[in-house]
């Protein structure tokens, strides 16, 4: 009984080891965004730099970003929009905001627009890597080297196509989150009438979304093709990747109506789809979790 009880103690010992910790922590940052950058980039990267300072004092983080300046040219004018991402290779991820994030009034100090953010959340300590997937967005055709994304950059009535391949068997979902005033997200795969959660990978292999040529049998029927709009000169969106080796179910979304004769995907509110993902990942350590601002522009 006592060897029993001793290897009992030891895998326990072992479990909590490897076991992922997960903290509570307020997130602050003071970004300074250029005078270029709309309102919604800034938001955005400012409550990005405050999720990775929380992550960096809990667990550690590396942290590196790109910027990039995009210029666009027609027949009269031309514009340079500045864009900025980051890879952020951290020991840990932000599964959840809780409550309302706090700003107070941006504020023009120089040639920057200064924004400070203040939000609470749940974080998790990673100690396993993720699957690692490859994936391309492309417009008007389905070859990556020529057709990849304009530098984070789409136009008004370009033809979206989604390229995926994972290492590992899993499961696939993709979410558009639409900067309108309701934020609304809208389920683009798995396709509209499937059933299913998400949608089978098979590992090893390239799938290429929204064209009916590369469309796997069982979906070429109901697959949906995509064009991108934006109702202002510069709209933004959300790109959503999710994908684990673990099944896991969709959110809770409804039938839009169609507009114009054009059949739109499946959407649900912003709020909804936030609590879905944060259930999601705090159940599963494995799941990846990639989120794309891009901008859709008139030519």
């Amino acid at each position: 009984m006592k060897r029993l009880l001793l290897l009992l103690l030891s895998v326990l010992c072992c479990c909590c080891i490897y076991a992922q910790r997960t903290a509570v922590v307020t997130a602050n940052a003071t970004y300074e965004a250029p005078l270029n950058m709309s309102p919604i980039e800034a938001e955005y990267e400012a409550v990005r730099h405050a999720q990775i300072n929380a992550i960096a004092r809990e667990f550690g983080t590396i942290v590196t970003s790109e910027s990039h300046n995009y210029m666009r040219e027609n027949n009269s004018t031309s514009s340079d929009d500045f864009f900025s991402y980051g890879e952020m290779d951290v020991r840990g991820e932000w599964l959840e905001t809780i409550g309302d994030t706090i700003w107070q009034p941006a504020r023009r100090e120089g040639g920057m627009v200064v924004y400070d953010v203040k939000l609470k959340g749940r974080i998790r300590e990673i100690v396993s890597t993720p699957p690692d997937v490859h994936y391309t967005f492309m417009y008007n055709g389905t070859d990556p080297k020529l057709n990849r994304m304009r530098n984070s950059t789409f136009y008004d009535g370009d033809q979206l196509y989604f390229n995926f391949s994972s290492p590992v068997d899993g499961y696939l979902a993709l979410y558009l989150v639409d900067h309108n005033n309701s934020m609304t997200t809208q389920r683009l795969l798995p396709y509209p009438v499937q059933s299913d959660g998400a949608y089978f990978i098979k590992a090893d292999t390239t799938y290429t979304f929204f064209s009916e040529p590369d469309a796997e049998p069982f979906v070429k029927d109901s697959m949906i093709e995509l064009l991108l709009g934006c109702e202002s000169d510069h709209d933004f969106n959300q790109f959503y990747i999710i994908f684990s080796p673990n099944q896991f179910t969709r959110a809770n979304d409804h039938k839009t109506a169609d507009i114009d004769c054009r059949q739109l995907p499946p959407s649900t509110d912003y709020a909804s789809f936030q609590k879905w993902l944060s259930r999601n990942r705090r159940r599963d350590k494995d799941m990846f979790v990639e989120k794309i601002v891009v901008a859709v522009v008139k030519p």
